[in-house]
């Protein structure tokens, strides 16, 4: 991803209680691909409640099925996220796994 940035900032007292930090890009700028257009996912749990934020940057526009294509991006990144782990402990690997999604970003 090209000029996409998450960050997420947590109190003092709970970092001790963050683990399983995992990210996914998925570009669906030109071609599908280009990272121009897309996002960036973070998979965290925080005690025993996992976590999934996502920030996404869709393509903008108000003709006649540009709201279309925004949907069909936001399902690609649905489709594309994928957190892998070599860990034998069950972690979420796709964003409906977690217990908590947050999604922002510039949705136009």
């Amino acid at each position: 991803m090209v000029g996409v940035f998450l960050s997420i900032c947590v109190c003092r007292s709970l970092r001790k209680h963050i683990q399983n930090l995992k990210v996914s890009t998925v570009g669906v700028g030109a071609m599908g691909y280009i990272g121009n257009k897309g996002s960036i996912s973070v998979s965290m749990s925080i005690d025993q409640t996992f976590f999934c934020f996502i920030y996404s940057h869709l393509k903008s526009g108000e003709k006649d099925g540009d709201e279309l294509r925004r949907n069909v991006d936001v399902q690609e990144i649905h489709h594309r996220t994928l957190f892998t782990s070599a860990s034998s402990k069950e972690l979420p690997k796709v964003i409906y796994d977690h217990e908590r999604i947050i999604w922002l970003g510039d949705l136009n």
